[in-house]
């Protein structure tokens, strides 16, 4: 149940954040120019993450970026922005926190370590898991783990930066909608791999060696 569920909701996740944005650019764009089409393409991965941050308290991280850019719109907007800025607004917020990323594992703060530190600190993780945690925190070899972490996942996020921004300048808008999703996905997948094939199988070996 609980699987058909979770299914359910990806596939409704996907729909708000690949396809809404595109539905709407299309059905707006006979009717306003380009600057405010692209504007209430935004919408729906908005009201999206509001629904789940009302149901859940919890945003996910597309929600996340999708409310950073809708208020990122609104200032560009303001500001005179054309639309090419406007599609690169997703684009700009995840390569800041990219580069932060990068910088917090140089000064020796890598800020996955305190992501995972603020999930389990959330109060409904057991106490033995809290624990657990900051016994790991203080071994070398977890915190090199946690810095590479950090350091390849800032990476990933100035790579996704540099090939939307790519794609907002080369592509027309509409086809930008359609294809930006699938190198978003693509290089979410290809962090989750690198996280399942290298960091938990390195994990598991100096877990094993240390006892």
């Amino acid at each position: 149940m609980r699987s058909t569920a979770g299914r359910a909701f990806f596939a409704i996740d996907l729909a708000v954040n690949f396809l809404a944005p595109w539905l709407l650019y299309r059905a707006s764009r006979p009717h306003v120019d380009e600057t405010h089409a692209i504007m209430i393409s935004a919408c729906a991965p908005a009201i999206w993450g509001l629904v789940q941050f009302a149901r859940s308290r919890k945003v996910d991280a597309f929600s996340v970026l999708s409310l950073g850019g809708i208020a990122l719109s609104f200032a560009i907007f303001a500001l005179g922005g054309s639309p090419k800025v406007l599609l690169m607004r997703e684009s700009l917020i995840i390569g800041v926190i990219g580069v932060a990323f990068v910088v917090s594992a140089l000064i020796g703060r890598p800020l996955m370590l305190e992501l995972v530190r603020g999930i389990v600190n959330n109060g409904s993780v057991p106490a033995a898991a809290r624990d657990e945690l900051e016994t790991y925190a203080s071994l070398p070899w977890f915190r090199r783990l946690m810095t590479t972490m950090t350091v390849a996942f800032g990476i990933f996020g100035v790579i996704e930066m540099g090939a939307r921004m790519t794609l907002a300048f080369v592509l027309p808008t509409e086809r930008y909608f359609l294809v930006a999703p699938i190198v978003r996905y693509g290089i979410a997948g290809l962090m989750m791999a690198w996280v399942f094939f290298y960091i938990l199988p390195a994990f598991r070996r100096q877990k094993a060696r240390t006892g």
